[in-house]
This record gives C-alpha cells, structure tokens and sequence, in this order.
C-alpha cells in the first residue's frame, strides 16, 4: 500500500481506525489525505 491507496481511501470515509504499519511506501501525501478524508478517525498505526 502506498500514497495512491491511501488518498483512493481517504475519500470520503468513515473509518474510525487504520493500521498501515509496514508499509513502507507510504509518504506525508498518503498520511494528509487519510488525514482530511477521514474526519472520523480516531487511531492510525503507521509504525
């Protein structure tokens, strides 16, 4: 998973936790638009 699926994710969802961890393509792009697109978020685990 990388930025691209992230910002196809963050896209007007509902998601309330999101663990990403190991996925290691995953830049400040992917993380802001999970970030703006997920306003119900509440845990994300990009370790």
């Amino acid at each position: 998973i990388g930025d691209d699926a992230l910002i196809a994710i963050g896209r007007g969802c509902s998601l309330q936790l999101l663990n990403v961890s190991g996925c290691h393509q995953i830049g400040d792009i992917g993380v802001t638009a999970i970030a703006k697109g997920c306003p119900e978020l509440v845990s994300l685990d990009i370790s």
